[in-house]
């Protein structure tokens, strides 16, 4: 129906009262516009996935949805995979504190934050765009989108 909307409107977004989660229904229009090639669609989903996890954060229901993500993506579409291991390396101490992190049974999702972070012990991260900056760096915002850095600290086993 997403797509429908979109195509004969150039909207396709519910009100939010209409929605359990906004990222599920997200990445399910991410889905449906791959597999269709509705190319405008797919990035617009994106870019309102990238929206919500800057603008209303909801750690269960971030928790909750990486496992949709990482089944409803090929290996080879980074777009909303990229973004779950960006917001998740920028907020490991809340998501850690959160209920559903014991649930959580990613694999793949596991795998890219390792990848991610591995090269860093202590840093600051875009949440945006995903930049990595020294810890000591003088920045507090991000030079590329002018978005607030978030501090993580990773431990080398």
């Amino acid at each position: 129906m997403a797509m429908i909307k979109f195509l004969y409107r150039r909207e396709y977004f519910p009100t939010k009262d209409a929605l359990d989660s906004p990222l599920e229904f997200l990445a399910s229009v991410y889905e449906v516009a791959d597999k269709y090639l509705v190319h405008q669609l797919k990035k617009d989903s994106l870019e309102h996935f990238r929206s919500i996890l800057k603008e209303n954060w909801d750690a269960d229901e971030f928790l909750r949805v990486i496992p949709f993500v990482y089944q409803s993506s090929p290996q080879t579409d980074r777009g909303l995979r990229d973004l779950m291991v960006h917001a998740a390396c920028a907020r490991t101490e809340e998501l850690t504190k959160s209920e559903g992190y014991q649930k959580l049974d990613t694999v793949e999702f596991t795998r890219d934050v390792i990848s991610r972070i591995g090269g860093y012990h202590h840093a600051k991260v875009c949440l945006s765009c995903g930049l990595f900056f020294e810890k000591d760096a003088q920045a507090d915002t991000c030079h590329q989108c002018s978005i607030e850095l978030y501090f993580i600290d990773v431990h080398k086993a």
